[in-house]
């Protein structure tokens, strides 16, 4: 990004950590503490960071054995293909 002397912007400070409400319009706010969202409100949903499956814990826990099974098969190709010579 271009220096505030050339036209770009500046980083804005961070928040102080307590309550902030940004309404976006009607229907629609942000809650969060400081600089992080808590929660989110739109057209009825609400949903937060913690609501996001993609960062649950149990979702990692649950396909533990298989990532760890792919990695595994993983490794054993990659050697067995330097070991023939395809890389």
């Amino acid at each position: 990004m271009a220096p505030a002397s050339a036209g770009g912007r500046t980083p804005a400070p961070a928040l102080p950590p307590a309550l902030v409400v940004m309404v976006h319009r009607p229907g629609a706010l942000t809650v969060a503490c400081g600089s992080g969202i808590i929660a989110r409100l739109d057209s009825g949903q609400v949903s937060g960071p913690s609501m996001d499956v993609f960062e649950s814990k149990w979702l990692s826990f649950a396909f533990r054995a298989a990532r760890d099974e792919i990695a595994r098969l993983h490794q054993l190709a990659s050697k067995e293909a330097g070991e023939t010579g395809r890389a």
